[in-house]
């Protein structure tokens, strides 16, 4: 039923018990089945995942040429106005001019100042450029897959409205013998790592991946052997504690093997670290970037520049942190903190789409607040006033009482007064 509804992470979470189940009864002959149907729902949920993320992508892009162009179409409007004589080598020096296109601009002479073949220039620059892009979206081996990996000074995850694919899309830059290995961990929502632009699949030992998580999201210190084995074996006595982690860790040190003879996971003073030598990059990390900065931005007035970070961050919050480690004691903190900024950024983010009348774009962010947190009020309402805005008031009924419902399912409470208010004011046909 898990695959019907496409809920794969819900169906390779059975497929799991199932192989379980089958391994209590001696079903080896079995096993095999179940492991490659695991697999197959989740290459569905990550490709669904990454068709997602590129539609996003698509869409930002596409809004912000649009509006590039209107602005480039007003210039041109002053240009042609003004009958402007300024020399073409002035504005031509960052536009491409495809081959051909100064040849037809001055028919073969010196570089004509008038506005309308300058206008020509920069329409082919733009349809060269179009052209270009279309070629390289039809080239399937130009498509950098996301998450793969950066090297110089790391991975960078700098995003924006306008580039979305860059925030789970760092680029890609091949492998040399002798740079040290880069790893790109995705912990918000499917934990994944990509080690070398490789995805890390062979993991299949659950303590190996719990330690791997731990050492991974605080790779920036080292962590004593002891804090270790507390965490993971905290029933066991400290020899059998002791060994299991020896083994675990061997296990992990096997599996990010590549390149060989690189010691990825260290070992001094009682201690366990990452190399510090590895280039680390976590979408959890880039996305407290991000939102720390566009607060910043936002304290300091530039609210234009706070929306591309919060944006970006947006970009890059795939699901909860360490989704699949609900009962980690360890995770949670982090977990609420990084569910908690996410709110906020989107609560952010409606209440300028608001503000700006763009209540399509506010409604959307607001349906994303609410899949997270049902009962947050604040969405509900700011809901209900771009249905009154929109002249759509049927829809703002509807709007309160699926809140009225969420809250009694959930809090079994009622709505504030605030919402009640507002609500009695939308009937009444009062501006809101």
């Amino acid at each position: 039923s898990g695959f019907e509804r496409r809920d794969y992470q819900h169906a390779a979470n059975v497929l799991d018990q199932a192989r379980d189940a089958l391994e209590l009864i001696d079903a080896a002959a079995t096993l095999p089945l179940v492991n490659a149907a695991k697999r197959i729902c989740l290459a569905c949920k990550q490709a669904r995942d990454e068709a997602e993320w590129h539609g996003k992508a698509l869409a930002e892009v596409t809004e912000r040429e649009q509006t590039l162009e209107r602005e480039l179409d007003a210039l041109l409007e002053l240009i042609d106005t003004a009958q402007s004589t300024a020399p073409i080598e002035d504005v031509t020096g960052s536009v491409p001019i495809p081959i051909g296109a100064t040849e037809r601009a001055t028919g073969g002479n010196r570089p004509s100042h008038h506005a309308g073949e300058l206008r020509e220039r920069i329409r082919d620059a733009l349809d060269s450029l179009r052209r270009r892009a279309t070629d390289v979206c039809s080239d399937p081996d130009s498509v950098v897959k996301p998450l793969a990996l950066y090297r110089g000074d790391g991975p960078r995850a700098e995003t924006s409205p306008s580039s979305a694919t860059q925030s789970k899309n760092p680029e890609s830059v091949s492998h040399r013998d002798d740079a040290p290995p880069s790893i790109a961990v995705c912990c918000l929502g499917s934990f994944q790592v990509y080690l070398n632009d490789r995805l890390v699949s062979e993991l299949r030992n659950g303590k190996a991946k719990a330690v791997l998580k731990y050492l991974l999201v605080h790779h920036d210190r080292p962590i004593h052997k002891d804090v270790l084995m507390d965490l993971f074996w905290p029933d066991a006595d400290a020899e059998r504690a002791r060994n299991n982690l020896n083994v675990t860790i061997h296990h992990i040190r096997r599996t990010l093997s590549e390149p060989q003879g690189y010691a990825h996971i260290l070992f001094d003073d009682d201690c366990y670290r990452l190399n510090p030598e590895l280039h680390v990059w976590i979408d959890a990390e880039s996305f407290s970037t991000h939102f720390n900065l566009g607060h910043a931005l936002e304290r300091h007035g530039d609210h234009d520049a706070a929306i591309r970070e919060y944006c970006a961050a947006d970009a890059l919050y795939g699901g909860q942190f360490l989704e699949e480690d609900r009962y980690e004691d360890w995770a949670r903190p982090k977990r609420r903190a990084l569910e908690e900024d996410y709110l906020t950024l989107l609560d952010r983010l409606a209440g300028y789409s608001f503000e700006r009348g763009d209540y399509d774009r506010c409604l959307a962010v607001c349906h994303k607040i609410l899949s997270v947190d049902a009962c947050r009020e604040s969405a509900h309402r700011r809901m209900m006033r771009c249905f009154a805005h929109r002249e759509e008031p049927y829809l703002a009924m509807r709007q309160f009482h699926r809140c009225a419902r969420a809250l009694d399912v959930e809090l079994a409470t009622a709505p504030s007064r605030a919402t009640v208010e507002l609500v009695q004011r939308i009937r009444n046909r009062v501006r809101v």
